[in-house]
């Protein structure tokens, strides 16, 4: 929060309390005093015009009508407040000492008091720096009136003034900071609710603090243990040995931490996916800053999302059986375009199917030139140019790796794809498809997948004329904690 202006730093809390503040309390206020300005003005015109005083007639019709344009400007623009009490306020000034004086020193006294507290009231409803414009503006111009009729001058009530509109901005000035340090408050309480109510339904989840007298993370608590993460002693050896972006999870969260705290005071909270040893791990953390910064980490379990509901299948049997009876006829209708499309449905219902089951922990080793030649049987009238040597190994998913290359070949609008390899850093081998394709559908399908290809598949570009995909040589596993990770590390490694 910025001391002088009392504004948040961050815009996005600045534009809620704004939008919570004018729909809450600011509009409703401003509309009661505009309109019971406008009733007020409006018998006083009626009274002056059943006199017969045109002369106190005029001015009133004409702080009526600013009243009513007032009204109608703020039901078309809720952003225009601000400048719309600004001009509420001078208007009502300057009508007093001009056009309102009262030769009677007791009813005199008593408008200048009505005065004062209708400029209170509408203050009271602006933010500071609007709070410090108008009373600064308005003690300026009540001292050059004071000094322009007063008929002896007398400093003490000018001090008197001075003082009282000081007074003012300070009680102002702790008013709006109360009421946005209320405002932070319920934002957080409101957070921590919603994080609350979504642990009833996590699996694993382990709350620490940061002690900054002794610079280093508290264990406070931990809920649903999994393997490895049973004691202290695992959980902050996990946090050092745990990698995000070539740094540890411990370093990344307190540079985060220390990031955000200067910043404001909020509720910071990210999923990311971490590798610990052959590993990965997504993981979403929160961080509440309070005293001291206490970090809520809550960790998912991975699961395949398979989006096309009509090409899953329950029955594995009946897909295998189907799958054999069409290559039974190959021979007959293979150039016929509906067998060809039937036998493409039937090897993405296998694919789906293979993957409704413990998908994250079937890992084989695949030859890449066996995988895509076998994909590219079923595009017959797609011709593949590729020279990939038979030694290229991956330790993959099968399946995962199917899917892939079929999307890729199903959204082709070519009949000829050239394809050609590299070798990267870090056991990765990156495959470039040439040719014409459906970006979109390509690019959807990845973003929608992303948490669950990113362990074998990695899209690095794409265009309409070209795909540049990185594939893992070994993987990495999901994080459950399950003995059978252990194995299937053993057999990576």
């Amino acid at each position: 929060m910025n001391k002088f202006t009392l504004f948040f730093i961050d815009k996005k809390i600045e534009a809620l309390y704004q939008n919570e503040s004018l729909s809450q309390i600011r509009i409703k206020h401003f509309n009661i005093i505009t309109k019971g300005y406008i009733a007020a003005f409006f018998f006083r015109c009626l009274t002056f015009l059943i006199s017969s005083d045109l002369k106190s007639f005029y001015p009133n019709l004409l702080m009526l009508i600013l009243f009513v344009l007032l009204v109608i400007f703020l039901t078309r623009s809720t952003l225009s407040l601000r400048i719309l009490s600004v001009i509420a306020n001078h208007a009502l000034t300057l009508f007093f000492y001009i056009y309102d004086e009262e030769v009677d020193a007791a009813v005199s006294h008593l408008k200048g008091a009505n005065q004062m507290g209708s400029c209170f009231i509408i203050i009271m409803g602006n933010e500071f720096p609007e709070a410090l414009l108008q009373v600064f503006s308005i003690t300026i111009l009540r001292i050059f009136f004071v000094l322009y009729k007063a008929q002896a001058l007398s400093l003490y009530p000018i001090t008197n003034l001075i003082i009282v509109s000081i007074f003012y901005l300070f009680f102002h000035y702790k008013y709006n900071e109360a009421m946005r340090a209320q405002f932070m408050l319920i934002q957080r309480d409101r957070q921590w609710e919603r994080i609350l109510k979504q642990l009833i339904n996590k699996e694993c989840y382990i709350i620490i603090n940061f002690n900054e007298n002794s610079f280093q993370f508290e264990y406070m608590m931990a809920n649903n243990a999994i393997k490895g993460l049973e004691n202290k002693e695992q959980i902050f050896n996990f946090l050092k040995e745990a990698q995000y972006q070539k740094q540890s999870l411990n370093n990344y969260i307190y540079f985060q931490m220390k990031q955000y705290q200067k910043n404001r005071m909020d509720l910071y909270r990210q999923e990311i996916f971490l590798k610990y040893q052959r590993e990965q791990i997504k993981l979403e953390f929160s961080i509440f800053f309070s005293n001291q910064p206490t970090i809520l980490l809550v960790f998912h379990q991975p699961k395949l999302r398979l989006t096309n509901k009509s090409e899953n299948c329950s029955n594995k049997v009946i897909s295998q059986y189907l799958l054999t009876l069409l290559k039974c006829l190959k021979k007959k209708y293979k150039s016929k375009p509906s067998y060809v499309n039937f036998l493409k449905k039937i090897r993405l219902i296998e694919i789906y199917d293979n993957l409704q089951s413990n998908w994250e922990t079937k890992i084989q080793e695949i030859s890449l030139w066996s995988i895509i030649s076998e994909q590219v049987k079923y595009f017959p009238s797609l011709i593949v140019m590729f020279n990939l040597p038979s030694s290229i190994i991956l330790k993959t998913n099968q399946d995962i790796l199917s899917l892939v290359l079929f999307k890729i070949f199903s959204n082709t609008n070519t009949c000829l794809i050239r394809l050609s390899y590299s070798f990267l850093k870090e056991d990765r081998i990156l495959l470039k498809f040439s040719g014409k394709f459906n970006g979109k559908i390509i690019l959807q399908f990845f973003k929608l997948n992303k948490e669950y290809l990113m362990r074998f598949v990695e899209l690095r570009d794409i265009t309409n004329y070209s795909i540049d995909i990185c594939f893992e040589k070994f993987p990495f596993l999901p994080f459950t904690g399950r003995e059978i990770n252990q194995q299937n590390l053993h057999n990576l490694l």
